[in-house]
């Protein structure tokens, strides 16, 4: 089985259609460690990505006034049971722009793997930006994953995101996002996670309301059982 195939299997195992990284019509982008295995850019939207020796570092730009009608599809994984990924993106959403992003991130074979993940993210006056990302780590509680994200959010912009973990072990989550959100700007985080045996799960949302009639919720449904910990912290 090639990488290729092998990461479209795992996709798939976290909930994802794996036709839509096939398809011309849909942006997309695919990455295994720190290869780049598909990047596939539409009218409106540019990709670039750098290969790091741990991971990549990826720069997605909607152009302004774009209205992407199909959601773009991000895959992120490690299919080996050991190693690091470290993925660098930076999302800037031009003005009036309208695009949603749906994100798998899947580690199926994980005994000690470390994802780490830093964004910063930019949505221009009047955008609307969404983005769904959602997990899947194998059944051996063997994950790291540190997603940390620093959001913009200019005059009248919009930006809804959600994370979700409810299939297999959690292992170690670190989760950290902070949102600055400008006159009329709305915010919404939403985090969804399940853990058990010796699982640790963390949240801490920031919202940052720095202008008149800014609008912020940051909402959290964490479930724990057997010796697993969770901890939210909410500001």
């Amino acid at each position: 089985m090639s990488d290729f195939e092998a990461i479209l299997q795992a996709f798939e195992e976290s909930g994802g259609d794996p036709q839509f990284l096939k398809s011309p019509k849909v942006a997309s982008l695919v990455v295994s460690g720190n290869q780049v295995l598909g990047a596939n850019e539409i009218p409106g939207v540019t990709m670039t990505a750098e290969q790091l020796p741990d991971g990549v570092k990826v720069r997605l730009a909607v152009e302004p006034g774009t209205r992407v009608d199909l959601p773009i599809h991000l895959c992120f994984g490690v299919i080996p049971a050991e190693g690091i990924q470290r993925i660098l993106s930076d999302f800037q959403v031009g003005a009036d722009a309208q695009v949603e992003f749906v994100a798998h991130c899947t580690f199926p074979n994980a005994t000690s793997v470390q994802h780490i993940m830093e964004s910063t993210v930019r949505v221009e006056s009047n955008a609307t930006m969404r983005y769904s990302e959602t997990h899947y780590h194998g059944e051996h509680g063997g994950v790291q994953v540190l997603p940390k994200a620093r959001i913009q959010v200019d005059e009248g912009g919009r930006y809804f995101s959600e994370f979700t973990l409810s299939k297999g072990r959690a292992g170690k989550i670190d989760f950290d996002y902070e949102v600055d959100v400008q006159k009329d700007g709305v915010a919404e985080l939403s985090a969804k996670a399940m853990g058990y045996a010796d699982d640790e799960i963390k949240v801490r949302e920031t919202i940052l309301l720095n202008g008149e009639r800014a609008r912020g919720l940051a909402k959290s449904r964490i479930a724990v059982r057997e010796r697993a910990r969770s901890e939210v912290i909410g500001t």
